[in-house]
């Protein structure tokens, strides 16, 4: 069992760091918070497998050199572009909320 916590722990730790919505306390039903975590890690798995793995052609993702820290600023910037629309996305649902 302590292994298990470990790693639970872990796996959290590292969504903790590129989520900040674990941080806060959120706003919505339980049933919507139940299923955060794991939509977290669905993105995060997501952004990873793209960060590795090639595309469908068989070549890495555009702008990769595929040398040594090429692929990990793509992910960054796969991650980023992500959050940002989560951010406008989450932003439109608070003013369309507002007005009802």
């Amino acid at each position: 069992h302590s292994s298990a916590q470990n790693v639970v722990k872990q796996i959290f730790g590292v969504i903790k760091c590129h989520f900040r919505i674990l941080l806060l306390p959120p706003e919505y039903p339980i049933e919507i918070q139940a299923l955060i975590p794991v939509a977290l890690c669905v993105i995060h798995n997501l952004i990873m497998s793209h960060k590795w793995d090639p595309d469908a052609d068989g070549e890495m993702l555009e702008g990769d050199s595929g040398g040594d820290g090429g692929t990990g600023e793509v992910a960054r910037a796969l991650h980023d572009s992500i959050a940002e629309a989560m951010w406008h996305d989450y932003q439109e649902y608070l003013q369309k909320r507002g007005q009802t």
